[in-house]
């Protein structure tokens, strides 16, 4: 029997336009982050040196990520997708440009500026794709862009990996900027109808007031602030693996730390089959709670298995089941809070998403690296897995979880 959502969605030429963009990008930002995480560990020889990266990420996004959300919701979408893509491309090729052997300094400082104009792109792009899909294929439209998340994660540093053994680090750089590139293409093909509210012209001082406004929402409505909390939690365990893996693998399994995309790569398998099961899953439990209490103790018992082996496979099979655990957490999240969110407010709210998202790639992974050099890495991520588990099995017991 035919899959008709999926079906329909790649019929949807807006959508596969947008899907290809989020790849493009998502490929551009694991080899820009794969530079910076090889730089970061090579410098400071430590799994804490190598959160660093995570910071010239989270710092734009703390500042900016909710003020950029009003933005969103006053201006088109498709301009600031196209643009922002340009613009990183420009800043990445300048680490190269600037200096034949850039510094540390330079890289980082650069990066902060890439990572700032991402904090414009993402909540555009979460907010675009309500106004392309039907509601009824959001739950696997945002399971394809958790896979091409993923999925980039499995090309961007497994072919970093294979460039770095063969050419300079500057290949690495033009790569980056390229893909970017052809991002902002992707974007060009793509036709959004947006209401006329966004080409409005508003004044300066409203800003402080819609961003309030955005904030207001979250907070009367606890399901929303319910739902980013379980998507803090669910990305702190990729977060984990990120940052540790490099070292997971030189000290744990015995393999060079380079090779560690390869490790990253079976995350990305586990979330594609993760993708292929959601929905027929999601129509057997009726509720998208089902899912996502499932998806916590999968991603829970996993990161415990990631701790207790030291061998090369169960550690692969065990991020596997990461990667597929955790497509029945964020994918229907997602969905739920793309039909939940009124569209006039979607861009200030996805910009705290894209703060609460970005803080959960950023706190506990620089907390994981400064506890892996004090205790061990795998006592980090035995930890870190209880937690997870514990809240797959209590979330029912909070009443408004079963809203979702």
């Amino acid at each position: 029997m035919k899959n008709k959502k999926a079906e329909k969605l790649f019929h949807n030429k807006n959508f596969l336009f947008l899907w290809m963009a989020q790849i493009f990008c998502q490929l551009a930002d694991r080899v820009f982050t794969y530079i910076l995480m090889i730089t970061a560990y090579e410098y400071f020889h430590s799994n804490l040196g190598t959160s660093l990266p995570m910071l010239t990420f989270a710092i734009p996004a703390i500042l900016f990520s909710a003020l950029f959300g009003v933005f969103v919701d006053r201006w088109k979408k498709k301009p600031i997708l196209f643009i922002s893509n340009l613009l990183r491309a420009f800043l990445v090729l300048l680490i190269p440009l600037l200096s034949l052997h850039p510094q540390v300094a330079l890289i980082f400082l650069l990066a902060v500026l890439v990572f700032t104009v991402a904090q414009i792109f993402a909540p555009a792009e979460t907010t675009a794709i309500p106004g392309i899909v039907q509601h009824d294929q959001l739950v696997f439209a945002n399971a394809l862009f958790m896979g091409a998340w993923m999925g980039a994660s499995v090309l961007g540093f497994g072919v970093a990996v294979l460039v770095i053994q063969f050419f300079k680090i500057t290949v690495l750089y033009q790569a980056a900027a390229i893909l970017y590139c052809l991002a902002a293409i992707s974007i060009m093909g793509m036709k959004l109808h947006e209401p006329e509210r966004y080409v409005e012209r508003h004044p300066v001082n409203s800003i402080i007031h819609e961003l309030h406004e955005g904030l207001r929402f979250i907070l009367k409505n606890h399901i929303v602030y319910i739902a980013f909390f379980m998507l803090f939690m669910a990305l702190s365990g990729l977060a984990a693996i990120s940052v540790l893996t490099v070292g997971y693998a030189s000290k744990i399994l015995k393999i060079a730390g380079r090779n560690f995309g390869l490790l990253v790569t079976f995350a990305g398998v586990g979330m594609a089959l993760g993708i292929i099961w959601v929905e027929k899953i999601e129509k057997l439990l009726k509720k998208k709670f089902f899912l996502i209490e499932g998806g916590f103790v999968i991603c829970g018992t996993s990161l415990m298995g990631i701790a207790l082996t030291k061998d090369v496979y169960w550690a692969c099979f065990a991020i596997f089941v990461l990667g597929f655990g955790n497509a029945f957490i964020s994918a229907p999240i997602q969905a739920f809070l793309q039909g939940f969110i009124p569209e006039n407010m979607r861009g200030r709210v996805f910009g705290v998403q894209n703060m609460v998202v970005s803080l959960a790639f950023t706190f506990p992974a620089v907390v994981a690296g400064y506890l892996a050099d004090l205790f061990s890495i795998p006592a980090v991520f035995f930890c870190l897995g209880a937690v997870i588990l514990l809240i797959g099995l209590t979330a029912r017991l909070v009443p408004d979880f079963k809203k979702i």
